[in-house]
């Protein structure tokens, strides 16, 4: 029969361990949340280079410990709430806070505000010449903050990503599937 392109179904060759946004994994995992999570930069590939994605447009002060990120206005959660510079400061910190797989990216941010709803401030104790790019992986996969620290987050992804998981559907450790999110 034809072939539902709204449906994204993975087949599990090594499980998930979480979709939580401060305990994702990277590597043969990326294919779980990169469905459900879009992330703050993306990487060229072409060039190597960190480019626009939910944020707009990314700036480091003079001293490189300062990092301003001018995020989208018109990103939806898959709930269909917005997505805005207060929940990637959330998410940054939780980051670093919640000792993770790649928590370790996250280490050396000092602080991170949202002094509006499009402007995301990330302060460093130091400079950090990899964030950015972290920021194209699990470092910048942005979870919807109402959910962040429930402990469904783990099983139950809540992210603005092109797909929603079909819990229903999907057998952990054989097969995942995805639904198209409505909002993306």
């Amino acid at each position: 029969g034809p072939v539902d392109e709204s449906v994204l179904r993975i087949a599990a060759g090594i499980d998930n361990d979480s979709f939580d946004p401060a305990q994702l994994s990277g590597g043969q995992k990326d294919n779980y949340w990169q469905a459900v999570y879009d992330t703050v930069l993306k990487l060229d590939y072409a060039t190597q280079e960190p480019k626009p994605n939910l944020a707009t447009s990314f700036e480091y002060d003079t001293t490189k410990t300062r990092l301003t990120l001018t995020i989208r206005d018109d990103v939806k959660f898959s709930d269909g709430s917005a997505l805005d510079a207060d929940a990637v400061a959330k998410n940054i910190l939780r980051l670093r806070d919640g000792k993770g797989p790649n928590g370790y990216m996250a280490a050396n941010v000092a602080g991170a505000v949202a002094p509006d709803a499009t402007t995301a401030v990330i302060s460093f104790k130091q400079v950090d010449p990899a964030f950015l790019g972290y920021l194209t992986t699990t470092a910048g996969a942005i979870g919807n903050p109402k959910f962040l620290g429930d402990a469904s987050l783990g099983t139950t992804p809540q992210g603005s990503g092109p797909y929603v998981l079909d819990k229903a559907a999907t057998t952990p450790g054989d097969t995942y599937v995805f639904t198209r999110n409505p909002y993306y």
